[in-house]
């Protein structure tokens, strides 16, 4: 079973908050607690774990942000850009990446700016439809 493996590792983490404790008395502690099940209930964890044996925390928070970059890079749809080179084209997608890590308010807001923006132009295009003789209405009606 996998959870007291868990649970022995939280605790050992937890009770080795100095930095000299070797890697052998860490995996000791893991072996003596592999089966505790109240070690974490009972055991803070420190704030900060070195990379040992098991995962310590720059592992977890390096792929932590590596993931979430990838799904930001991913989900971002900009807007079609001028005949450019591949690599200012990645340079403006990696910058509305870091932006929406960092701020994403400010991406939402952009988002919505051009939506309101889009709604309006085609409001305007409509009302200029009507109000041309050049436009057949009925084959344009069915566009929209």
């Amino acid at each position: 079973m996998v959870l007291p493996w868990v649970l022995a590792a939280l605790a050992v983490a937890a009770l080795c908050k100095a930095e000299n404790v070797s890697e052998i008395a860490v995996w000791a502690l893991i072996q003596a607690n592999k089966d505790n099940q109240t070690a974490l209930q009972t055991i803070s964890a420190p704030a900060w774990v070195s990379a040992a044996e098991f995962r310590g925390t720059m592992a977890i928070l390096q792929t932590c942000v590596l993931a979430l970059f990838a799904c930001v890079y991913t989900a971002l749809h900009l807007n079609v850009p001028p005949k450019t080179d591949f690599l200012s084209t990645l340079a403006t997608k990696t910058k509305w990446v870091i932006m929406a890590l960092l701020a994403p308010e400010v991406v939402l807001y952009m988002a919505a700016d051009q939506l309101v923006q889009a709604l309006r132009l085609k409001k305007e295009l409509k009302r200029l439809q009507e109000n041309s003789n050049h436009v057949d209405k009925n084959v344009s009606s069915q566009v929209s």
